[in-house]
């Protein structure tokens, strides 16, 4: 599969901006090592399904410890002062909601630099400015 240019991801959904922001990073995989790390918090509101089949998914997903407001993408390799990366994709002209603004501005209290970035762009600069920064 050809992978998307960010002009594709940013005219897209939220959907296929992380897709494309995903493919990015796997693709860093001989450049930035930890950055092809990246991983994906699962989003209740994306459950397919009748009302009643997504109300019992997420109650299944609590159960299994779910949690809201966490943001989108994350990973799991130390630099200067945070223990990981969190990145909440929104598209320009959305914002988080409360939960997520809650969750990361907790995160980043907690040691982690978690953001929202509105474009693919945007998260390139942020992971690879955090991916620089010293060990």
């Amino acid at each position: 599969m050809r992978p998307r240019t960010a002009a594709a991801a940013a005219h897209g959904t939220e959907e296929e901006m992380q897709i494309a922001v995903v493919e990015w990073c796997l693709a860093q995989k001989h450049t930035m090592p930890e950055v092809a790390e990246v991983w994906h918090m699962p989003n209740y509101r994306r459950l397919k399904g009748t009302a009643r089949q997504r109300i019992a998914a997420v109650k299944h997903l609590r159960k299994l410890g779910f949690a809201d407001g966490y943001p989108d993408l994350g990973w799991d390799f130390a630099r200067g002062q945070w223990h990981g990366l969190r990145i909440e994709l929104k598209l320009p002209g959305e914002g988080p909601s409360d939960s997520q603004v809650e969750r990361i501005a907790l995160l980043n209290k907690r040691g982690y630099y978690a953001a929202v970035c509105y474009s693919q762009e945007e998260v390139q600069r942020v992971v690879t400015d955090y991916w620089k920064w010293d060990k």
